[in-house]
């Protein structure tokens, strides 16, 4: 999927693969814009054939994550990230409101007692972990 995605993002945006072993139960992809502080970011779930895609403010320790209101730099970049996504390995995307649908009676390490969602279950509860 990295070959894919260099060969057709822009010139303006960088691939990372962001995927960080034994942390998250999903591999991590991401375009990052040059000149901005913006990264498109697709997550692909190891547990179910599902995804998430999403945008981070900030080239920091902590940058802030981007669920709906995406600026243009993030949105053209998950689009990007979408259709390789799906190309490669066919799966369904995750919307924000199901991805933060709570799931009832699963406890997940880092997420409130009862605030478990299904976002933190098949994908990460640590959006804003950049590499």
């Amino acid at each position: 999927m990295l070959v894919l995605l260099r060969e057709r993002a822009t010139p303006a945006y960088r691939v990372r693969d962001l995927t960080v072993p034994y942390m998250h139960p999903s591999w991590r992809v991401a375009l990052l814009r040059e000149g901005t502080p913006f990264i498109a970011v697709g997550c692909v779930s190891v547990l179910a054939p599902v995804f998430f895609c999403y945008g981070l403010q900030g080239l920091e320790q902590d940058p802030q994550v981007v669920l709906r209101e995406r600026p243009p730099e993030v949105a053209e970049g998950v689009a990007v990230i979408e259709w390789a996504i799906q190309e490669v390995f066919n799966y369904e995307p995750l919307s924000p409101e199901e991805a933060l649908t709570v799931v009832p009676d699963v406890e997940i390490e880092h997420c409130p007692p009862g605030g478990s969602t299904l976002l933190a279950a098949l994908i990460s509860n640590d959006l804003n972990h950049y590499v």
